[in-house]
């Protein structure tokens, strides 16, 4: 299920409505304004400039991308620090040495 504020990706999309296939399938996606049961809206970079009731395309690939309705993906200050942060050998601020003895053969 889709949430207001999702990402969504087309491709193989055609014209339709007046609206190009290159705003269709734009890489950046659109934002999911409204949802209902079966459907969802997004709003394109240019107004359509006709009426339809079905249209672009019939091999259409739609990727949802992660959003915010689950706490993901949402922007942050914060650094991303991750697995492993902070300089190697260093375990919360204390550097770690490693002693050698010196070997004679």
């Amino acid at each position: 299920m889709q949430f207001v504020g999702d990402f969504v990706v087309f491709r193989g999309a055609v014209a339709v409505g007046g609206i190009t296939a290159e705003n269709l399938n734009r890489k950046a996606g659109y934002q999911i304004t409204a949802v209902t049961t079966n459907t969802y809206t997004i709003t394109a970079p240019n107004a359509a400039t006709s009426t339809v009731s079905a249209g672009g395309g019939n091999a259409i690939a739609i990727d949802y991308l992660i959003g915010n309705a689950a706490g993901l993906g949402s922007q942050s200050a914060n650094p991303a620090l991750g697995w492993g942060a902070g300089a190697w050998g260093v375990v919360h601020g204390v550097h770690l040495v490693r002693k050698v003895a010196p070997m004679f053969l």
